[in-house]
């Protein structure tokens, strides 16, 4: 049985935490497993975490700038 925690923040960021929590067998919660922790972006970048405890981290990281326009008559 695993269980998967989504939570979308106001900022347009998403969060996915997915663990294993036992068996069908005997329902027994042995070794919690987690099997994978996600933040996606605005923009659909998704940065992957190894470990749950990384997920306060990137939670409170600021966005990133987008590519600013360059002032007219700047050639690149």
């Amino acid at each position: 049985m695993c269980v998967e925690a989504n939570v979308s923040l106001k900022d347009g960021r998403a969060a996915i935490v997915m663990i294993s929590i036992g068996n069908r067998k005997n329902d027994a919660v042995e070794n919690p497993t987690l099997y994978g922790v996600s933040v996606t972006g605005p923009g659909g970048t998704m940065h992957r975490l190894d470990h749950l405890r990384d997920l306060p981290v990137e939670l409170h990281r600021p966005l990133p700038k987008g590519p600013k326009d360059l002032p007219s008559g700047v050639s690149a």
